[in-house]
């Protein structure tokens, strides 16, 4: 079975060692599901 809450944490800690910001998690995720609706327009 999976581990949720380990695989979030290593998600979340991959993010900072790659520089990405964190400050606002939820607002980086509603951006990213816009990107991805627009994408799924054009398939």
């Amino acid at each position: 079975m999976i581990d949720l809450l380990q695989l979030q944490k290593e998600v979340y800690q991959n993010k900072i060692e790659k520089g990405f910001d964190v400050t606002d998690i939820i607002k980086n995720f509603v951006l990213h599901m816009e990107n991805y609706r627009k994408l799924a327009k054009h398939i």
